[in-house]
């Protein structure tokens, strides 16, 4: 298994026993590039908001009708067949 952050001490505690002063440029690139960029959400996120009415009326037409899935969510207005299957698991 890798450690990046032990292996960037280990290097930096070999810069300093180094003299060259190209050779400490180089190991001071090679440390630079073992970080992690932060990360940065690019896209907001569209998840519809899924109400405690709207998974009152999934439940009901899934008991009461025996429809597909597909048919609840095109009922219901959910943009697809998975969220109901979410709200009839539990994951919602």
């Amino acid at each position: 298994m890798s450690n990046i952050p032990l292996a960037r001490d280990m290097i930096e505690a070999v810069i300093q026993c180094i003299d060259d002063p190209s050779l400490k440029r180089q190991l001071r690139k090679a440390v630079s590039l073992m970080t992690r960029e932060k990360y940065i959400r690019h896209a907001r996120p569209v998840s519809q908001v899924i109400t405690d009415e709207m998974k009152a009326k999934v439940h009901k037409l899934h008991e009461n009708l025996n429809l597909t899935e597909t048919d609840i969510a095109r009922r219901t207005g959910l943009r697809n067949a998975g969220r109901v299957s979410e709200i009839l698991n539990g994951k919602r």
